[in-house]
């Protein structure tokens, strides 16, 4: 998989469609910020410009500090978070942008918080919606066609 430096993308195209481009075509790979020293400190992957995978941060020590899978640019999936100890601090549930269980912890490893998205949630109520649109744009737009888009 292409990984290049995130300030290498651009959303420079003629068709303003809101995806990154690299050397003028949808961004397909891995896009990584790094640190003044040349540490990676973020990676993100992409497919077709839009970010779709795993999404991962690090301490400046190296040691992993999150990852997060997105699909079509949102949360979907786990995202969990590690203080630079490598305790777990974070891990949540995401579905289409939308935290649907939340556990977190202080640095003492003692339970701050455990959530679960209840049917009187706001949020509860725009799942459904959320889990339409997105069947739909897999039928009308499916995961591959962002693959064959980027090498036009």
């Amino acid at each position: 998989m292409e990984r290049v430096d995130y300030q290498e993308l651009t959303y420079d195209s003629p068709r303003n469609d809101g995806v990154l481009y690299y050397r003028g075509a949808p961004f397909t790979g891995v896009a990584r910020l790094e640190d003044p020293g040349n540490c990676v400190f973020q990676e993100t992957e992409f497919r077709g410009g839009v970010e779709w995978g795993l999404q991962r941060e690090w301490h400046p020590t190296g040691q992993l500090k999150g990852e997060t899978q997105l699909v079509r640019g949102v949360r979907h999936g786990p995202r969990r978070a590690w203080g630079e100890d490598g305790r777990l601090l974070i891990d949540e549930v995401w579905e289409w942008g939308v935290c649907v269980t939340r556990r977190r912890w202080d640095v003492a490893g003692e339970e701050v918080e455990s959530f679960v998205l209840q049917p009187g949630d706001p949020a509860y109520a725009k799942l459904p919606i959320l889990r339409r649109i997105a069947e739909q744009l897999d039928r009308e737009d499916p995961p591959g066609a962002w693959e064959a888009r980027a090498e036009e």
